[in-house]
């Protein structure tokens, strides 16, 4: 009965060695599995997937040619929320030196009523009521004159009820107004057609009104400058907030392309898109974004109209291309 247990044992630990070998050993010579994808560089220095049409179909990858659009040109300026601070107190110094004026020439006026009644008054009194009326007529014309230099002619320009309305809507934030400035090398002949402010770091933008050119060169920008202003502010528009500003330039449309959001993809600052190219390829390129599209962005720089790019799938693409330099590092 023993001898009948151990050879049936060793009957089975044989047949476990001979069905339990490594699958590889079993496969046909020569033949490997497809790779699903490839990464590599084009004589470019660009970055080139090349992707199996069976993973195109399961990660549901779409190419769509890309659009001709027309846009008005704009220009880029950059700057902040203006604290309102400044106006008021300007807008004080111009109402107390309007009072004192008002008040120094009606005594001065009366004084020379009375000069002029057989001398009620002595000459003194009235040449010292008339150095006093000179005296305020250069303190308000010294106030007008640094509210020109700060905030420009138009704001200078308002009557005093107007100003005052604008200081008032300041001081309840229910309106701002901001400074922005172009880069050095870049100008506008003439106001902005439309202005379009997005503070930073958020995509959501409020239609601004065009005030003035400013009045003098940012010291650290040394651009062109221009003073807007936004009603029906909210808390976000702080005093000191940074801001960037799309300044609508008045010219002809600019012919372009209409990018898709979905086909954007950013790495290290920059945005890319993926073009298809033939033999299942994909190479990753570079574009700016110049103005927002209700579906998109326009761009002039970039891929041309007709092209195909990735319009699904896209951060996928980018995904599996990082991971593949993480491996190959």
């Amino acid at each position: 009965m023993r001898n009948i247990l151990l050879t049936c044992w060793l009957a089975i630990v044989f047949a476990g060695c001979k069905g339990g070998g490594d699958k590889n050993d079993e496969a046909p010579a020569g033949k490997t599995e497809p790779a699903e994808y490839a990464v590599q560089r084009n004589p470019a220095g660009e970055t080139v997937v090349t992707l199996s049409p069976e993973t195109q179909q399961r990660i549901a990858l779409k190419i769509a040619p890309l659009q001709a659009a027309q846009a008005q040109p704009e220009l880029t300026a950059y700057g902040s929320v203006l604290d309102p601070s400044p106006l008021a107190a300007l807008q004080g110094d111009i109402a107390s030196a309007q009072a004192a004026l008002d008040a120094a020439d009606k005594q001065a006026r009366r004084a020379k009523a009375l000069f002029e009644q057989d001398e009620n008054v002595s000459r003194k009194t009235l040449e010292t009521s008339e150095n006093e009326e000179r005296m305020a007529e250069i303190k308000l014309a010294a106030a007008r004159r640094s509210l020109e230099l700060d905030w420009g002619g138009v704001i200078a320009g308002l009557d005093a009820p107007a100003r005052k309305d604008l200081v008032d809507q300041l001081a309840a934030h229910r309106s701002v107004l901001l400074r922005v400035d172009l880069p050095i090398g870049q100008t506008m002949a003439g106001p902005p057609q439309a202005a379009q402010v997005t503070l930073a770091g958020q995509t959501a933008a409020y239609s601004a009104a065009f005030v003035s050119f400013a009045p003098r060169a940012d010291p650290k920008t040394l651009g062109q400058g221009f003073l807007l202003r936004i009603d029906g502010a909210d808390a976000a528009l702080a005093p000191g907030a940074a801001v960037s500003a799309r300044l609508r330039v008045a010219g002809a449309p600019v012919t372009g392309v209409a990018i898709p959001d979905s086909a954007l993809v950013r790495s290290r600052g920059r945005t890319w898109v993926y073009l298809a190219q033939p033999e299942n390829k994909f190479i990753r390129r570079e574009v700016t974004l110049e103005s927002p599209l209700e579906q998109g962005w326009f761009t002039t720089n970039g891929p041309a109209a007709g092209e195909r790019v990735v319009v699904q799938a896209a951060q996928w693409l980018l995904a599996e291309e990082q991971k593949a330099d993480i491996q190959a590092d």
